[in-house]
């Protein structure tokens, strides 16, 4: 492809784009394009998705705990019928917490007195770090630049990514 077929291609993704689209938005879509087109290697170190990145957990409660049919149900029952979709696949505690309050508290009330079953996998935010250090190259552990250019830019697609959550809520 020369150049003029490249800008035409860049001009009618752009166009997709709604026009009210945020910053922190547009660096998301810019990594998946990266991930989609096999070149997060031309990605800083600090922009490369996880493996799950792209994997998308849910944002709402697809059951709520407490609307439940059954009242016997358990929690660890309840977490493995409702969320098995992304059971194993990124969904940890601290995701639970979030969509449904009620149901973190009743199931880290029945762990109290019961272990985890082997069929869950729950991970809390310690086992989640402690996975992806197991997964990375203890040689080539990431370290983070700390250079004000890039400490900047981090801020402010922290910035843009917090407010456009606030404005979702």
């Amino acid at each position: 492809m020369n150049k003029h077929e490249l800008k035409t291609i860049c001009d009618k993704a752009i166009k997709v784009i709604p026009k009210n689209t945020n910053g922190a938005d547009k660096a998301d879509l810019l990594v998946l394009f990266a991930v989609e087109l096999g070149l997060t290697h031309l990605l800083v170190a600090e922009a490369r998705p996880d493996k799950e990145w792209y994997f998308d957990l849910p944002e709402k409660a697809p059951e709520l705990y407490q609307a439940r049919n059954d009242k016997r149900e358990r929690p660890h029952v309840f977490i493995q019928r409702v969320y098995k979709k992304w059971l194993g696949k990124g969904l940890a505690q601290h995701h639970v917490l979030h969509l449904d309050k009620p149901l973190y508290y009743a199931f880290h009330n029945w762990r109290r007195h019961n272990d985890m079953p082997n069929e869950l996998d729950l991970p809390s935010k310690e086992q989640v770090n402690d996975r992806e250090l197991a997964d990375l190259d203890s040689d080539n552990l990431p370290y983070p630049s700390y250079s004000n250019a890039l400490k900047n830019k981090i801020r402010l697609y922290n910035a843009a990514r917090n407010r456009k959550n606030l404005q979702t809520k």
